[in-house]
């Protein structure tokens, strides 16, 4: 189906039952159409459509600059990054919720992550200040409002600030002991109240080959991947060994859900930001 079939789809609805298959279209990419630039022109649809929340239209234009970024689109991905800017000032006003989907913490690092990779790739000049604000939003988040949903927003909030760090490296010394600690807190949240039922279950198997961890086992995998990436990159002395561990942090954190998408970033990083991870770099002010 089309955008255009798929929203004319929609309006046969009720109110209710309408809502609810536009929050999956939004939040689910599985129940998309194929093909990407559809699913483009479906998200752009989904951000104009008034009688949405603010919630639902931020996330679709988010989900809109992915796909622009999947596709290359950089015409439409210029447009959204533009709204955004103006979604984020909102985003950075909301709380913290119970809610994913109404945490001010989950919006604003899928706001960021969407704003810095655009930056590099585009080479545009507030790719400084973006990184500069995810460093700030890691700084104040505070653990006693945090809730179990943390820990799904723990591997977008390392790519965010992992290419944050690839754009102010000088950030790296003072920032990573806040990301060891986010990483915990992250995973305490998740498994404290669930300990026995989820990681000592009482029927065990009798061999390890019969344990296969769950989903969000492979997930803090992930995470906690990235993170060995960014502690050896502070912990290096040597310009050699730290550019390639920099490089390192460019590969587990750009944009990668094509081949093409990842090497059109990676192609950005190598442009506008190698020149920034020696010693000897002065402290960034330009592009990106």
């Amino acid at each position: 189906m089309t955008a255009e079939q798929t929203f004319e789809a929609l309006e046969h609805l009720g109110r209710a039952e309408r809502k609810k298959a536009v929050r999956q279209l939004i939040y689910k990419k599985g129940k998309r159409p194929a093909c990407l630039t559809q699913q483009l022109r479906l998200m752009e649809m989904f951000h104009h459509d008034h009688t949405l929340g603010q919630f639902e239209r931020t996330y679709a234009l988010v989900a809109a600059a992915h796909k622009a970024s999947e596709t290359l689109d950089t015409a439409s991905l210029v447009c959204c990054r533009n709204r955004l800017h103006d979604r984020f000032v909102w985003a950075r006003t909301l709380p913290m919720r119970k809610a994913l989907r109404k945490d001010g913490l989950h919006m604003r690092f899928s706001i960021l992550n969407v704003q810095i990779n655009s930056a590099i790739l585009l080479g545009m000049e507030d790719g400084t200040k973006y990184a500069q604000e995810a460093l700030d939003c890691l700084s104040e988040i505070d653990p006693r409002r945090t809730t179990h949903y943390s820990f799904n927003s723990t591997t977008n909030i390392l790519n965010t600030v992992g290419l944050a760090l690839l754009v102010k490296p000088e950030a790296l010394p003072d920032t990573i002991d806040m990301i060891r600690a986010m990483l915990f807190h992250s995973i305490r949240m998740k498994f404290a109240g669930e300990l026995s039922a989820r990681i000592l279950p009482r029927s065990l198997p009798s061999h390890l080959s019969m344990l296969s961890p769950p989903s969000h086992f492979i997930k803090f995998e992930e995470s906690f991947r990235k993170f060995l990436t960014l502690k050896s990159a502070a912990d290096i002395t040597s310009d050699r060994e730290r550019r390639g561990l920099y490089w390192s942090i460019a590969e587990e954190c750009v944009l990668q859900s094509t081949n093409e998408q990842k090497q059109a970033h990676l192609d950005a990083v190598r442009r506008h930001l190698t020149h920034r991870w020696t010693s000897a770099a002065p402290p960034c002010g330009g592009n990106p």
